[in-house]
């Protein structure tokens, strides 16, 4: 005869330790996933094969990229050259927002010939272009507003550029021609252009 109290904990450890286990191999593939960065063209022949990869961060040398890029989750695309003369070149840019929550699409030091299209439909995003010339503008074709927020830091505009965001819009230190206009939420700055 088993006292009571005896076969309780045999109970709970039978039906907790395959539990604990679960966990502990769940929590070491949640440690084991890493960032991954990619050259363009070093580890990817363009920067769209180095986006379709899943690479959180891309660099891109200096060259011209006869691509329509389409970037639907979270990333960062950074060209490389240290002049502005040598700018990577790509042809177009749509930021097609994926269904996710807090995402960053983050785009720095790129010449992007014609329009930047973007579309947020499906989850809000933070869309961010630093020192990038961006020929073509900049439109949102979302049916609705749900990006929450767009910053353009030291970039040339030329063409149109509309911004539409629920939180705030930023345009700081920008130059160029070309007229800004937008829908706003949220707050919209204009600084040092």
């Amino acid at each position: 005869h088993v006292p009571l109290k005896h076969v309780a904990r045999r109970i709970l450890r039978a039906r907790l330790l395959p539990l604990a286990s679960v966990l502990l191999v769940e929590v070491s593939f949640a440690c084991a996933a890493q960032a991954m960065a990619l050259v363009v063209p070093d580890d990817a022949a363009t920067i769209q094969a180095a986006v379709d990869a899943f690479a959180d961060t891309v660099f891109v040398r200096p060259g011209t990229y006869a691509e329509s890029l389409v970037v639907s989750l979270p990333v960062s695309l950074i060209g490389t050259a240290a002049e502005a003369q040598e700018l990577p070149s790509v042809a177009s840019l749509t930021i097609s927002v994926a269904p996710s929550k807090g995402s960053l699409f983050d785009f720095q030091g790129l010449r992007i010939q014609n329009a930047v299209l973007i579309v947020s439909d499906h989850g809000s995003c933070a869309i961010a272009f630093s020192r990038c010339s961006l020929l073509g503008g900049l439109m949102d074709r979302s049916a609705w507003v749900d990006t929450e927020s767009i910053t353009l830091f030291r970039c040339t505009l030329s063409g149109s550029v509309e911004l539409r965001a629920r939180g705030w819009s930023r345009v700081d230190s920008c130059s160029g021609t070309g007229q800004i206009r937008g829908t706003y939420d949220g707050a919209f700055a204009v600084r040092g252009c």
